[in-house]
């Protein structure tokens, strides 16, 4: 990701990071054959990436 895009966009993720990124995409643990998010962020950029892409998609949880 270029830094010069969106600077607040990356401080966010790397607070996220700060605090979420232990987790895998196997569950809570890191293990081996799948590493934490903060080793390999591509996978949580990919998924932001398909909730911005896909927004109707979204539940509103106020009117559920």
């Amino acid at each position: 990701m270029n830094d010069n895009h969106c600077p607040a966009f990356k401080a966010e993720i790397e607070r996220f990071m700060d605090t979420h990124g232990c987790r895998c995409a196997s569950g809570m643990e890191p293990q081996p054959s799948y590493p934490a998010w903060k080793d390999e962020p591509d996978n949580v950029l990919s998924m932001v990436h398909s909730l911005v892409q896909h927004t109707e998609e979204l539940v509103d949880d106020e009117k559920e």
